[in-house]
């Protein structure tokens, strides 16, 4: 619209001298049709200059901006003077974080209206995967044919929309195509219907899981995990996380297990799996001696089992790691109660009454003076 303007300004007044100062994006300046003279290429701000001049809005309506929003308005905005400004006018008026003000999501909009169907498709895609982006990735979850992909690369390259990191890791695929920022991220998946959107995060985790069967890490097992939530499959999502949880376990690191077991909560849909998982948390805990988060993991299991299996006996692994827990935080006199009271229970299993014995003997070994005959 504005070259428009110009080139009729240009061929109304072309008797007249006339100077005209306008900016362009390179790529634009050969479509205004208007004689070009001098060239001005202005670069974009640095980190320091942005930072420099984000603080100076926020200072002038005597305010004070969080450090870590701080940079992250620094780097999305690239140095685009103009983004910084309404970044930063944006969350003055709304102190909305993270978000993409109005003016910035139509000047997306628009930029994004130039590109193809599918480069738009790439850079959706981009990201969705976030840091699992990698070409290897991109091109099981979209399917295009490689001279479709190459010219989708190219198209956002030139437009300035993504970028390649390539790692040292050495393995396939290694190379990660990445949105510039996140507003360019948020604007491009804005296009996108919820059930299209559903069905992309079931084409990544897909994608993910067969990455994991061929060694994949933690972070692509979340990811994966997050992804099969996303597309509506709990299910799935659910026994991927108690998987690595219970690997964890079963690989000798309670702690990590212990951490997994509480990101598994996330997708849990019932009661019935909130109470697995917080009996291998409990168990994880009680492996890595984490005695108060044993009674407490413990403790919220329990209501939930009494909830969910009123009729079940209390006598189970839940109470003797309960137990241990309490004794090690010197709670003697009531353990030695309890596990005596366990002992004779009929209802225990023979294991747990072992087990209860056991633990009343080490009771009595600390605590020899101060037991009376009855008890």
């Amino acid at each position: 619209a504005s070259a428009t303007v110009l080139q009729r300004l240009v061929s109304k007044l072309d008797k007249e001298r006339l100077l005209v100062v306008f900016t362009a994006r390179p790529e634009d300046l050969s479509s205004t049709g208007v004689l070009i003279g001098n060239k001005m290429h202005l670069p974009t701000l640095d980190d320091e200059a942005s930072t420099e001049l984000i603080e100076h809005i926020v200072r002038q309506h005597g305010r004070q901006i969080e450090a870590s929003y701080l940079a992250w308005c620094v780097r999305v905005a690239e140095g685009n003077p103009y983004f910084l400004h309404e970044l930063a006018k944006h969350w003055l008026e709304t102190g909305q974080e993270h978000h993409v003000p109005p003016s910035l999501s139509a000047v997306l909009q628009q930029r994004l209206s130039r590109l193809s169907f599918n480069s738009i498709q790439l850079l959706q895609t981009c990201a969705l995967l976030e840091n699992h982006s990698t070409l290897d990735n991109l091109e099981m979850v979209l399917g295009y044919p490689a001279h479709d992909l190459l010219r989708s690369i190219n198209e956002l390259a030139s437009a300035g929309m993504v970028s390649l990191d390539v790692t040292d890791s050495g393995s396939p695929g290694a190379g990660r195509l990445r949105s510039r920022h996140d507003l360019l991220s948020d604007t491009a998946l804005m296009h996108l219907a919820l059930p299209a959107r559903a069905y992309l995060h079931r084409r990544a985790a897909k994608v993910l899981e067969a990455n994991i069967e061929e060694g994949g890490d933690a972070s692509t097992l979340w990811s994966c995990a997050k992804h099969w939530q996303l597309a509506g499959d709990v299910t799935q999502a659910f026994r991927l996380a108690m998987s690595c949880a219970t690997h964890l376990l079963e690989a000798g690191l309670p702690n990590d297990a212990a951490d997994a077991f509480g990101k598994a909560l996330a997708y849990s849909t019932t009661d019935a799996d909130s109470l697995t998982i917080l009996e291998g948390q409990a168990t994880a805990h009680f492996r890595s001696s984490r005695w108060r988060s044993v009674i407490e993991t413990v403790g919220y299991a329990r209501e939930l089992k009494n909830r969910l299996r009123p009729d079940m006996t209390a006598y189970d692994e839940l109470e003797l790691m309960l137990l241990r827990a309490e004794w090690q935080s010197l709670n003697w006199n009531d353990i030695l109660a309890r596990s005596l009271r366990f002992l004779v229970a009929d209802e225990a299993s023979p294991s747990h009454r072992i087990e209860a014995g056991s633990m009343a003997l080490m009771m009595l070994s600390f605590q020899v003076d101060s037991i009376t005959p009855h008890q």
